[in-house]
């Protein structure tokens, strides 16, 4: 847990810089197979709550971050190969089910109308785009496979 604690001090304090409040949440499956969530706590709130900071393996993605989210892996390449032309900084991760996850930060908030056309312009998930939306949380295991969301590319 020391480690998913320190990489979510570096999203709150270092990334978003406090500005916004990081949401976090934890997926998992019953006995009877389904799903269930528990409730969406701010990081600010639950930074006590080690049980709950055990079991987090989501947050939201925050205004200054893009998420472009392909649930195509053979488009992989080719998106990857347009951020690269496009941007200087990104990281990319399998999301530990079938997907990536490339994400773009940046110093100011991104409106959801420009989050959306850089979404659309990779042809990924549009739903990244709005203000509240989970995600799996990086470097832990993704909630229907038990995979670790890993680092796989990145350009910093």
């Amino acid at each position: 847990m020391n480690n998913k604690k320190k990489y979510l001090d570096y999203l709150h304090y270092k990334i978003d810089k406090q500005k916004n409040n990081l949401e976090l949440a934890f997926a998992s499956k019953n006995s009877n197979g389904d799903v269930v969530w528990s409730k969406w706590i701010n990081y600010v709130d639950a930074q006590s709550d080690k049980y709950f900071l055990s079991k987090v393996n989501n947050r939201t993605i925050l205004p200054n971050e893009v998420v472009i989210d392909l649930e195509e892996p053979e488009k992989f390449s080719e998106v990857i190969k347009k951020i690269n032309e496009d941007f200087t900084h990104f990281l990319a991760y399998k999301t530990g089910s079938k997907g990536y996850h490339i994400h773009l930060f940046f110093k100011y908030e991104i409106p959801i109308k420009t989050k959306l056309n850089i979404i659309k312009r990779y042809g990924a998930d549009e739903q990244k785009a709005i203000k509240r939306c989970m995600i799996a949380l990086e470097n832990c295991p993704h909630w229907k496979t038990g995979n670790i969301k890993e680092i796989i590319n990145y350009i910093k």
